[in-house]
């Protein structure tokens, strides 16, 4: 609604410089075309927010925890995938490792 008090202030110093009328002139020519112009898109506006939350499918925020135990990475969450924990604690094989020497 910011947006639509530039238009009006403009308005509101033209009709003062060209007119100088008095103040109750300018309560009563822009305050209503404030108000005009700030409830009009009210209503779309909050329509295209709903539509863009049901369209990505939006929730309710969550803080995500994460995961102390010592055989996923440091830095991974409670929420990943299993599949993709039970990759990365597999990833280390025999082969894999440097080796040892005896």
């Amino acid at each position: 609604m910011t947006a639509m008090s530039f238009p009006v202030v403009g308005f509101a110093l033209w009709l003062d410089a060209a007119y100088a009328p008095p103040w109750w002139v300018h309560l009563v020519t822009t305050l209503p075309v404030l108000i005009v112009l700030c409830a009009l898109p009210l209503r779309p506006l909050k329509g295209w927010l709903v539509c863009s939350q049901y369209f990505y499918k939006a929730e309710e925020g969550q803080l995500a925890v994460p995961n102390t135990s010592s055989d996923v990475d440091a830095g991974r969450f409670d929420r990943e995938e299993p599949s993709r924990q039970k990759r990365i604690s597999s990833s280390t094989s025999e082969d894999d490792r440097a080796p040892t020497h005896r």
